[in-house]
C-alpha cells in the first residue's frame, strides 16, 4: 500500500532519506551523507523543512523536500519555499507516485507558510516537469565557460604546444588582471569578510525592483560552511579596501574538464 504523507523533517526522517539516497546514488555522493541533509535540512537559519514522504508498506520509497527560503520585494519580506531533491526507487517509479508526490507543490500550491516558491530542476527532470505539469517558460539564461577553443583542442589532441600556449595565455590574462586591479583600486580575498562590513554591503545591495533572495549574515554562514559535504569557495571583492560584494564557486568534473561553477555574484552598485 502506498501513502504519502507531509511531515517536517527530524533527525529520524533524514537518516531514513539517506536510505534512499544510497539506493539511487553512489556513496560518495553527499546527499549520501548524514551530516550534509542535517546541515541541509535542519540547520537551514531561514526555518524548518518539510518533506513530502511516499510509503510502500511503511518503508520510504520517493520524497520531495522544500527548504525554507526569504525573499526581499518593494521594501516587504516575504516568506518562501526552495523545492529540490525529487528521488523515487527506481522499482517504484511511475507517473501516478510522480503526480502523488508534486500534487501538494505544483496543483494545490498549498506549501506550508509560503507565500513564494521556486526550483531549480536538472537537465534530466526539466522536461518531465515541463510536459507533465504543463509548465511554460517565460525566458531563457545561457552558461558559458572559458577558454573553451583551447579546452575541448587540448583535450582531443593532448598537444604538448597547445598546452605551452594555453598555460602562456593564463598567465598573461592573470598579469593583465593583476595590473586592472591595482590600476581601479579593487582586490579579492578568500578570508571571511568581518561580520560588519558583510552587514552593510548586504544592506545596500537589496532594491525595490526585482525580487531577491534574503542573503543575511547568518544565510551567508550556513551556506558556506564546512558542514556542507560539497566545498564552496567565496572569494570577496574589495574596492579601495571597502567590501563591495562577493562571488562563490565550486570546482565539478564534466565531461572531461576541470570546470568551475558560479553560484552567485553579488555586487552592490
Amino acid at each position: 500500500m502506498f501513502k504519502v504523507i507531509g511531515e517536517i523533517l527530524t533527525e529520524n526522517i533524514i537518516s531514513k532519506h539517506v536510505l534512499l539516497n544510497k539506493s539511487e546514488f553512489l556513496k560518495s555522493n553527499p546527499v549520501c551523507k548524514y551530516k550534509h541533509l542535517k546541515w541541509k535540512y535542519l540547520e537551514n537559519p531561514n526555518g524548518e523543512s518539510f518533506g513530502i514522504n511516499g510509503y510502500h508498506n511503511r518503508e520510504l520509497t520517493s520524497k520531495i523536500a522544500y527548504q525554507k527560503k526569504i525573499f526581499h520585494y518593494k521594501n516587504k519580506t516575504l516568506a518562501g519555499a526552495n523545492l529540490c531533491d525529487l528521488i523515487i526507487k527506481k522499482k517504484f517509479r511511475n507517473i501516478d507516485v510522480f503526480l502523488q508526490l508534486t500534487n501538494q507543490f505544483f496543483i494545490k500550491k498549498d506549501i506550508t507558510r509560503s507565500e513564494l516558491s521556486i526550483m531549480v530542476p536538472n537537465e534530466i527532470s526539466i522536461n518531465l516537469y515541463k510536459r507533465l505539469l504543463k509548465l511554460n517558460s517565460i525566458g531563457s539564461f545561457e552558461l558559458r565557460f572559458m577558454p573553451i577553443i583551447t579546452s575541448i583542442l587540448f583535450n582531443k589532441s593532448k598537444l604538448k604546444l597547445l598546452k605551452v600556449i594555453t598555460n602562456l595565455n593564463l598567465k598573461i590574462l592573470n598579469l593583465v588582471n593583476t595590473f586592472f586591479q591595482n590600476l581601479l583600486n579593487f582586490s579579492f580575498s578568500s578570508k571571511k569578510p568581518y561580520k560588519k562590513d558583510y552587514k552593510i554591503m548586504i544592506n545596500k545591495y537589496y532594491t525595490n525592483e526585482v525580487i531577491q533572495g534574503d542573503r543575511s549574515w547568518e544565510w551567508f554562514k550556513w551556506r558556506y560552511s564546512s558542514d556542507s559535504k560539497i566545498k564552496y569557495f567565496v572569494e570577496s571583492i574589495y574596492f579601495k579596501r571597502q567590501l563591495i560584494g562577493y562571488f562563490s564557486y565550486r570546482k565539478i568534473k564534466k565531461f572531461g574538464f576541470d570546470i568551475i561553477l558560479i553560484l552567485e555574484i553579488v555586487l552592490i552598485k
